[in-house]
């Protein structure tokens, strides 16, 4: 019977650590809004600009999700479907199903204006300008392709060398 390199238990805990952050982050970037028979849950979602919602259509009829202005449409979505929208303009959007039967409401914040400073100064009194943050939040492929690179760096760091000891 083969027997597992004792470094076995590394990659499969960094895997699992970096899977529970994978899924925090994910969860921190989307709404996510049920469609089951009794409607909408939650009927009214609340985000950020251009943070994502997700439809889940858990009924078993298919479903149309459209907004209010009919600047978007989801299409017939069957049972276990999503849909994603992101809004960048703050307000309230309404939306529902084609057939009027479910009503919903997403609430998009207003954009925190950045915090105004005054000039700082380097130690010889030269005035720095502090440049624009270019960068967004890590999106989940983004997490997923970090993860991917931890987890296949520990498997090769725990795999045994050709010629090395075995276990």
């Amino acid at each position: 019977m083969a027997r597992l390199p004792r470094a076995w238990p590394v990659p499969v805990l960094v895997a699992a650590a970096l899977a529970a952050l994978l899924a925090a982050a994910s969860t921190a970037l989307a709404a996510d809004v049920m469609l089951g028979p009794g409607g909408f849950e939650p009927q009214t979602v609340t985000v950020d600009p251009g943070e994502e919602i997700v439809w889940v259509n858990d009924s078993a009829a298919p479903q149309t999700i459209i907004g209010e202005d009919g600047s978007w449409d989801s299409g017939p979505l069957a049972a276990g479907e999503t849909f994603s929208v992101a809004l960048r303009t703050a307000g309230t959007v309404a939306y529902g199903t084609d057939d009027g039967a479910h009503l919903g409401r997403i609430e998009v914040r207003a954009a925190a204006p950045p915090a105004a400073s005054p000039p700082a100064s380097d130690v010889h009194g030269e005035q720095v300008v502090a440049m624009p943050r270019t960068g967004g939040p890590l999106r989940p492929a983004g997490l997923l392709a970090v993860a991917l690179l931890a987890a296949g760096g520990a498997c090769l760091l725990a795999a045994p060398r050709p010629g090395g000891p075995t276990a």
